[in-house]
Order: structure tokens, then sequence, then C-alpha cells
């Protein structure tokens, strides 16, 4: 106690209290002059930011308006058959809009088969029907519109399978044949399909065989044979042919179908 009321410790006292005052004045003086700023940084951004947001807007709406729109994508699917025994042909046709799953669509003014329109049924989405009796036809014609109004068409091809017969007459199941036509020779996209029938058995046997030879003759081996049971059989041969196309950007895909008469076939 008696050191801190001393003169000299009374002294030192007085100079840290001065020294604590000026302290306290520099501390206000800086307090002030951040606030001063803060509220400078304040005032330019209430000012200012508006416009730099109005800015962002514009630039953003530019971009949108300049973006192009991905063009929608299209495909078309048609089918021909023509049913030597019954002397018809029928012919469907759709069109889709989408690729990972294309949703039916309808095209304007729909779908025209030989410059005939087709008719609109409910099947399995947004079918195209036309039948009518007709003798055998090679080219098939298909018509429809885009959504800009452009004429589009696309020809499905049938070849024919004409006087149709096997070599040897009665058919071993042990032993190959050979089944020949008149006509063009098969190509590659198409195949044959062998419908076999056995009415005493209740057995109806599809056998399909493809040739990419050039030939009007191929061969039925006779492990196809042996499919069949021995007995009496008639059999009926559908002529199938794919094509595929690109028109205008649309996929085009197409199937036909040449159905001849039934025969008489024994297999032992």
């Amino acid at each position: 106690m008696q050191f801190l009321i001393s003169w000299k410790n009374l002294t030192e006292v007085g100079r840290l209290a001065d020294l604590a005052e000026i302290c306290r004045a520099l501390l206000r003086i800086f307090m002030t002059r951040c606030h001063s700023f803060t509220d400078w940084r304040q005032r330019y951004l209430d000012e200012h930011m508006k416009h730099i947001f109005f800015l962002i807007l514009t630039a953003l709406a530019f971009l949108a308006c300049n973006t192009p729109e991905a063009p929608k994508k299209y495909s078309f699917d048609c089918y021909a058959r023509f049913d030597e025994q019954a002397a018809k042909t029928t012919a469907e046709a759709s069109w889709k809009e989408g690729v990972d799953n294309p949703a039916p669509a309808e095209p304007p003014g729909g779908i025209r088969y030989q410059k005939t329109d087709m008719k609109l049924v409910p099947v399995q989405g947004i079918t195209y029907q036309y039948a009518y009796p007709a003798g055998y036809t090679r080219d098939h014609l298909f018509q429809w519109k885009t959504a800009a109004g452009k004429s589009m068409e696309f020809t499905l091809q049938m070849p024919a399978l004409d006087s149709i017969y096997f070599e040897p007459k009665v058919l071993s199941r042990r032993q190959p044949a050979r089944f020949f036509w008149k006509g063009a020779a098969l190509e590659r996209g198409e195949a044959l399909v062998f419908m076999w029938e056995n009415a005493a058995r209740n057995l109806t046997i599809p056998i399909e065989l493809y040739n990419t030879g050039g030939a009007t003759s191929i061969e039925f081996p006779a492990v196809k044979i042996a499919e069949l049971p021995p007995g009496d059989w008639t059999y009926y041969v559908v002529r199938k042919k794919l094509q595929k196309a690109t028109i205008d950007g649309v996929s085009v895909n197409g199937v036909s179908e040449y159905y001849t008469k039934a025969q008489a076939m024994k297999v032992l």
C-alpha cells in the first residue's frame, strides 16, 4: 500500500490513464470511419445493384431467345401385305414423334396409300389402315405431310413369289430338299417364312429361312424338315422384305409380305 500511494506511483498511474484515453479516442475514430465506409458501400449497392440485376436478366432473356430449339424427331412405319389366296392387299402405317420412346402422332392431313386416304383406327396407338381386293402390285406408295406442310412420300417394294415347288416332291426328315420359285432372287433384308399346317394333328409350325446368294432357289435343311412330324401337310410361304430409309430427317421403316397360295406336301 505504501508503494501505491507514493508520488512516483501516482505519476505512473496518471500516465497510464492518459494512454488509455488516447486509445479510446483512436478506437472511436476508426469505428466512425468503418461505419462511414459501410454506409457508403450500402448506398452504392442500393443505387446500382438494381441496374446490375436488370442487365443480368436482359442477358439471360437474350440468350434464351437466341438459343435454337432442338428439332423434333419423327419416324414413319409402314406395312403392306398381299394375299395371293384371297387376292387381297392390306396396308398399315403409323407416324411417331420422339427418339427413345416415340409416341404415336397424327401427321397433318393423315396418310395416303396409293394416292388414297387411309382409315384411322385406334389399334396400338394411332394406326392407319387400308384394305381392298386387288391383284399383285410390286410398288406401294405412302404419302404424308410434315408439320410444316411439306409433302413426303415413300415407296415400299414387294417382290413376288411365283410358281413355288419342292424337289423332291415328297420330303424326307433325313434328307435336305430344295425350294424353287419364279421371280426375283432373294436379296439381303429378305426372308422366307414357311407356314406348315397339319389338320389331323392340329399343328401349325413356322420355319424361317434366309438366303443372300441371289438365286431363285433355297436349300431346305434336313434338320428343319425334321421339325415336321410325318404325315400330310399343307404349307404357304411368306416372302418378307425389310426396307429402311431417311427422308428429310424422318426415319422410315417399311415391311412388305407376299403370301403365296397353299400347297399340299407329304413328309416321311
